[in-house]
């Protein structure tokens, strides 16, 4: 079975993996790219933006540039020169940390697995305790990654099937 219908089985079944099946999990999505699909930029955010000097001109850019521009400068939680790169691989190492933990579950009727770990990101406005990271197993790619305080920061609402696999 290959890694994502392997995460695709246990979101469908609420089955809990076996600590091999993670570590296969962990090696796979550490190596996955993040989202690059073109998304549009709302309003809201054009408009935090342009409060920064950040003047976003085009409707749509890739999904990575846009979270990045997001967590840069309205959730100041990743320096002003972090790059595309630097930040997938803060992501990519982030759910490769010993203490990791874990879920699997449905968002809007979409199965994925994320991770949450310690952050170690530093000398930013507004660091929080933990990274964490979403995988779509549909679709091979990271689809988001942020700094948040806990669990409880995350899962507020529209989770389904919602299982602690670490």
């Amino acid at each position: 079975m290959d890694i994502d219908q392997l995460i695709i089985t246990l979101v469908e079944t609420g089955r809990q993996a076996s600590e091999d099946e993670l570590q296969k999990i962990i090696e796979y999505v550490a190596r996955a790219p993040f989202a690059s699909y073109p998304v549009k930029i709302s309003k809201w955010l054009r408009e935090e933006l342009r409060k920064h000097r950040f003047e976003i001109t085009q409707s749509r850019m890739p999904s990575i540039e846009l979270h990045l521009l997001k967590r840069i400068y309205v959730d100041k939680q990743w320096p002003p020169h972090t790059t595309a790169e630097s930040f997938l691989a803060d992501l990519h190492k982030a759910i490769q940390h010993p203490d990791v933990r874990i879920w699997t579950y449905k968002f809007r009727g979409e199965p994925y697995i994320g991770f949450l770990s310690p952050s170690h990101i530093q000398g930013v406005p507004n660091p929080e305790k933990f990274i964490y990271v979403a995988y779509s197993p549909r679709y091979g790619v990271i689809v988001t990654g942020y700094q948040a305080s806990g669990p409880e920061a995350i899962f507020i609402s529209g989770f389904e099937n919602l299982k602690r696999q670490r």
